[in-house]
């Protein structure tokens, strides 16, 4: 049958371009038949295990790119593992380890080069002349197409073949790019009789996007099956799991160095109930939970350890805008009017102290705190604000690169994002940032800083004696037990309840209208 779609094919080149079009749009059933069949004849399906074996845990590797798998309720109390794979069942292995089953790719050099059953789709030479002829940008419709069959018999057959594979389809005259395929996928179905804990090891191989095939996540799992836990490597992947029923908990051990982390897109086709929901990450790291829809988990454990590492142009892009900043501005003018200032009864040798040199290196803070007392708000506002006026002038690193290395753990967290939030970070400091609401602390530091979130709402001289460590209770009884005659803002309590454990924490927060992206 293939040889005479491929003779329809080849009459085309002798005839030329302009005659192939009218024949090719006579064809147009014929060329997608042809297609259908070499892509069936290209997927390899079959049964990889079948056993009684006890399995307690499924542990999936690091598997070809977009695959996907589907854990299923077996009808027996057999384990099966059926796998239909354009790259061929050889590309896949299987193992049990005690009570554990591994899914696993033993060849992924061969999957990354685009082999199918051992066999290139097309030789070098050919896959050269193939790009030259054949890519989705080049060729939009019948015409293209035929232009592209002037070549020798060898290079057609391997571009069709290679279009077959991708799912190619003519729709009339017209390449129909939205029927489209990946240009090779896996279905891995795993039926297992029992409730099973999961460990998802594909990191180092994942892929952002699948092109809905059969419109369905990377991990879907029947309802039930789920023992206690999940536990994945990336926290994309958290997107990526289809599961009706309740997950006791998914743990996410970052493996890979990650500087930012956010959930902000999570679960926008599957929705997940998730009880807990641990991430185990590296410090020096920024992680969103604000404009979030719904609630993540009842519980979000965020636990930190390791080196910090720091990224040189991190911030600049994903650094957000808070009043922090903004305070530093405002208090450097304030402090820069004062050393400026003609009224002040200040000598040229004392306003020449507050220098840009100076400030930079952190040089004489004892003599320019001293010619500061001639007016106590500004001594106050020195005293509180002396680094930080001189971080000013690091004109070298951004205000978020600044926050990246002094913090092992900058956090933005949302209202009813989860139920309880807990932050362990014994060993770094945590910058607190809360939007909009009036949330209840439970933290245990060795200092709290609170200058920021504390001006402009208690007298200065009283944020300078303040120096608490540990603190239980809500945002707003905070502020009040510092100063209880403190200006505060009408706010809305809600959940979620913020533990804190670490070396330092500064409180700040942030209110409607100032979520931005530096």
């Amino acid at each position: 049958m293939k040889k005479k779609y491929l003779l329809i094919i080849f009459s085309m080149i002798i005839v030329g371009v302009v005659g192939s079009l009218f024949v090719g749009s006579l064809s147009v059933p014929k060329f997608n038949s042809y297609f259908d069949e070499k892509r069936a004849e290209l997927m390899d399906e079959s049964d990889l295990i079948n056993t009684d074996s006890k399995v307690e845990i499924l542990k999936i590797g690091n598997l070809p790119r977009n695959t996907v798998i589907n854990v299923k309720k077996s009808n027996s109390n057999k384990v099966k593992v059926h796998v239909k794979s354009t790259y061929g069942k050889d590309v896949f292995s299987l193992s049990m380890d005690k009570n554990t089953l591994v899914i696993d790719a033993k060849d992924m050099n061969r999957v990354y080069e685009e082999k199918i059953f051992g066999k290139p789709v097309f030789n070098k030479v050919n896959e050269e002349n193939f790009n030259q002829i054949n890519s989705f940008e080049e060729i939009n419709d019948m015409l293209d197409f035929m232009k592209s069959l002037r070549h020798s018999k060898d290079v057609v057959r391997n571009s069709l073949n290679k279009m077959a594979v991708d799912g190619a389809r003519f729709d009339k005259n017209t390449l129909n790019l939205d029927a489209t395929f990946i240009s090779h996928y896996s279905v891995v179905d795993v039926e297992v009789p029992n409730s099973v804990d999961m460990q998802v090891d594909d990191s180092k191989y994942y892929h952002s996007y699948m092109n809905d095939i059969d419109k369905k996540s990377r991990l879907n799992i029947d309802a039930g099956l789920v023992k206690n836990y999940i536990k994945v490597k990336k926290i994309d992947y958290i997107d990526e799991i289809a599961y009706k029923d309740k997950i006791d908990k998914i743990v996410v051990d970052i493996e890979n160095y990650e500087e930012y982390l956010s959930l902000d897109n999570r679960n926008k086709h599957f929705d997940l109930n998730i009880n807990i929901l641990e991430i185990n990450t590296n410090p020096s790291v920024l992680v969103d939970l604000m404009n979030i829809k719904g609630k993540i988990a009842n519980e979000l454990i965020l636990n930190v350890s390791g080196e910090k590492k720091l990224e040189k142009d991190f911030y600049q892009e994903y650094g957000f805008e808070n009043n922090e900043n903004r305070i530093q501005m405002d208090v450097l003018n304030m402090v820069e009017d004062y050393f400026d200032g003609e009224d002040n009864n200040l000598s040229t040798s004392e306003r020449d102290l507050f220098s840009e040199k100076n400030l930079r290196e952190k040089k004489n803070f004892d003599k320019l705190e001293k010619v500061t007392e001639k007016d106590i708000r500004i001594n106050e506002l020195f005293r509180l604000f002396a680094d930080d006026i001189a971080s000013q002038y690091d004109y070298e690193h951004s205000f978020g690169e600044k926050i990246h290395k002094e913090f092992g753990v900058d956090i933005y967290i949302g209202k009813d994002i989860a139920d309880k939030v807990k932050i362990n970070a014994p060993k770094d400091s945590v910058r607190l940032v809360v939007h909009n609401y009036n949330p209840k602390f439970d933290i245990k530091s060795e200092k709290i800083e609170d200058k920021y979130l504390l001006y402009g709402k208690v007298p200065n001289s009283v944020i300078l004696e303040n120096n608490k460590k540990e603190y239980k209770g809500n945002l707003d009884e905070y502020i009040r037990s510092v100063y209880k005659n403190a200006k505060i803002d009408m706010r809305t309590s809600g959940k979620p309840v913020i533990s804190v454990n670490s070396k330092k924490v500064r409180l700040l927060e942030m209110k409607q209208g100032e979520y931005e992206l530096n």
